[in-house]
């Protein structure tokens, strides 16, 4: 059954069990439309203001809920100077390939002022997965959830709620000039280690000029389920709730047997689901993550996590303001390669997977892999 959006209100907040929590969007065989790349979203992190692209002026930008078996239909529009595709990041694209979205290979960059519609069912795959720019270094800043609830009750069993974590970075410069810095040695480009590590776009009060933390109301003795994205570019990072265990439960798009963990580490492009019990005292708890760089990529950044706050109270009860210092919030993040816990992570099962067949010719043109219209280069239009 399709369902008109126009009048969507995005940033809702909902508190039902088989809710996500903080923002979504819901979608059943609808068309979902997106404003892609608007050119002047103006955003100050860790003292640093620049104008970086945005879906529809947010960053992170909006989450996508969708149930398994729903037909996922995106219009994109490109309203900044660059091209640009989107890629839907871990969904199996079978027989729709034309939608993965990595320019050049499956589909032609969108161009300034044009449009696209991505068309796919999301069949046989549930979990956590996300969305990103797929042109360039526009994912830093492009991106954002993909939830698919699964026909069946999970293995784990009915949560008090869910909350989407998107780690990231912050650069203090267009992406795309970040970029630059990296592939042309002769072009000197500051800031090519990122300023912050970020959660749902901000980094925290341990970082200058961010003093204000966010803050997530949980309910005493209640079980969430947090769904982890690494939307980084360049670091690894170590997630941990101060204070907290956490139980993995799936990864990338695929349920785990479930374990025990103080921390999880993840790499950029990885998905993680855990269950947190909030059963300590009534407070307030950092939770967060910080950043592990690749070895090749510069000086090691300072030990600065991201961070944010989870309010463990009742509904009624304004709770303690018990928070967690900062020394001791510190020692549950780990240092790089610390990841001797992976061991223990196996899959619930196995599945099959076959080779699609094409039944029918695609019309290349209709779906945008057609021969792609003359670019200077994405990378040298300069902001």
């Amino acid at each position: 059954m399709s369902q008109n959006l126009d009048n969507l209100s995005v940033g809702t907040h909902l508190f039902s069990k088989r809710a996500l929590l903080y923002g979504h969007i819901r979608i059943n065989s609808c068309v979902l439309p997106m404003i892609c790349c608007r050119l002047r979203t103006r955003v100050t992190r860790n003292c640093a203001t620049v104008d970086i692209p945005t879906v529809n002026g947010r960053f992170p930008g909006p989450t996508i809920e969708v149930n398994e078996g729903d037909k996922l239909i995106v219009k994109v529009t490109n309203k900044q100077q660059y091209p640009v595709t989107l890629h839907w990041h871990g969904i199996k694209q079978f027989k729709t390939n034309y939608a993965d979205g990595p320019a050049h290979i499956t589909q032609c960059p969108i161009q300034p002022n044009k449009s696209y519609i991505y068309e796919f069912t999301v069949n046989d795959q549930r979990g956590t997965f996300f969305w990103h720019a797929h042109v360039n270094w526009m994912r830093a800043t492009v991106h954002g959830a993909l939830i698919i609830h699964p026909k069946k009750t999970a293995p784990y069993g009915e949560v008090e709620g869910e909350i989407p974590i998107i780690m990231g970075e912050f650069f203090g410069l267009h992406p795309n000039v970040v970029e630059l810095g990296f592939i042309n040695t002769l072009t000197p480009v500051e800031n090519k280690t990122s300023l912050a590590s970020t959660i749902n776009g901000f980094p925290g009060s341990f970082f200058n000029c961010s003093s204000a933390t966010k803050v997530y109301k949980v309910k005493k003795d209640k079980t969430y389920l947090l769904r982890i994205i690494d939307a980084a570019i360049n670091s690894d990072h170590y997630f941990a709730v101060a204070n907290h265990s956490v139980t993995v439960v799936a990864a990338d798009g695929n349920y785990l047997k479930p374990f025990e963990t103080a921390y999880v580490p993840m790499s950029p492009g990885q998905t993680t689901e855990v269950l947190i019990k909030f059963d300590k005292p009534r407070g307030r708890y950092y939770f967060g993550m910080n950043a592990g760089p690749v070895p090749t990529v510069g000086a090691p950044p300072p030990f600065v996590p991201a961070v944010a706050i989870m309010r463990n109270s009742s509904m009624r009860e304004p709770g303690g303001e018990n928070t967690q210092n900062v020394q001791s919030s510190r020692q549950v993040w780990r240092q790089l390669n610390d990841d001797n816990h992976l061991h223990l992570a196996s899959s619930l099962g196995s599945s099959s997977i076959l080779a699609a067949r094409i039944e029918r010719n695609e019309d290349l043109q209709e779906h945008g892999a057609a021969t792609c219209e003359r670019n200077e280069s994405d990378l040298v239009r300069r902001i």
